[in-house]
């Protein structure tokens, strides 16, 4: 199924994957993380690989942006 997008949803997608991003970073910094944080990081870093499995996701990122997303891949 083909999935169309306004520049505008794939804009709040992207912004949506960057706050999983910014999650992963944060929780990635700490020394160690418990069960609950573990879960978080495991769903934030899954969201960014699902998103980043889509072309027209990918089509709307910048170089930089996806090159940041990659890390988690």
């Amino acid at each position: 199924m083909e999935e169309n997008y306004t520049a505008e949803e794939v804009q709040r997608h992207i912004t949506n994957c960057f706050h999983s991003y910014d999650i992963c970073e944060e929780l990635n910094a700490l020394d160690s993380m418990n069960d609950e944080q573990q879960d978080s990081y495991n769903r934030n870093q899954e969201h960014i690989q699902i998103m980043l499995a889509k072309d027209w996701f990918r089509d709307g990122l910048t170089e930089e942006q996806e090159t940041q997303l990659e890390n988690y891949l």
